[in-house]
This record gives C-alpha cells, structure tokens and sequence, in this order.
C-alpha cells in the first residue's frame, strides 16, 4: 500500500529524501551506477525513508526540477529476505517513479 511521505531535496548536495519523521534504529547502504540510496529503519524493523544521493543523476532530472517536488509516495513491499521499496514523486508535469530491493530481515532489524 503507497503511503505519502514528506519530501526534501538538498539542491546543493543533491540529496532527495522522501520518508517520515521520527528516530531511525539504523540505515542500510545501497550502491547504484546512478547514485547511492540509503534506506533507513525505525525501532519497530519497518522502513522509515530513503535518502537518494545524486538524485539528478538517479531520476534523469534537472537539480531545478527536484527542488519543485513536494509530496512523495512510498509503496513498501517486505519479503522474507528483502524489502521492496516503489518511490513516487509528484509536482512536476509527469510523476516519476522508481524501485529499488534490499536485503532485509525484519527479525534482524529489531534483534540489531
């Protein structure tokens, strides 16, 4: 089920991150040709956001543009061994989207 998560975008850094609020138990690292995702896990082993670095380079837009995005949606899907992550981004003229797979354990998440 999507959810809308709050969005915000460093220009500068070029950093995008569409999550919720709150304490993070620990992020997992993830290395992509078009930039380097960090998905972020709360207390209760559920995701929390994802921080996208590179984030031009990642969706293939212009920095001006993903400062121009304000909502964001995130569709989580967890398997037994992995976590589905479909990222939705709207305020431009088209929405944007794009899906990332982490290895993930939720009984991990909670014991680290």
């Amino acid at each position: 089920m999507a959810e809308g998560f709050e969005v915000s975008y460093e220009k500068i850094d070029d950093i995008l991150y569409v999550g919720k609020k709150g304490k993070v138990k620990f992020s997992v690292d993830v290395s992509l040709p078009s930039g380097d995702l960090i998905v972020d896990i709360g207390f209760d082993g559920y995701v929390k956001g994802i921080e996208i670095m590179n984030a031009s380079d990642f969706f293939s837009l212009k920095r001006e543009e993903l400062a121009k995005i304000k909502h964001g949606k995130l569709n989580i899907v967890y398997g037994p061994s992995y976590v589905a992550v479909s990222i939705s981004l709207e305020g431009l003229r088209q929405p944007i989207s794009s899906s990332v797979v982490v290895p993930y354990s939720k009984k991990l998440a909670i014991a680290a």
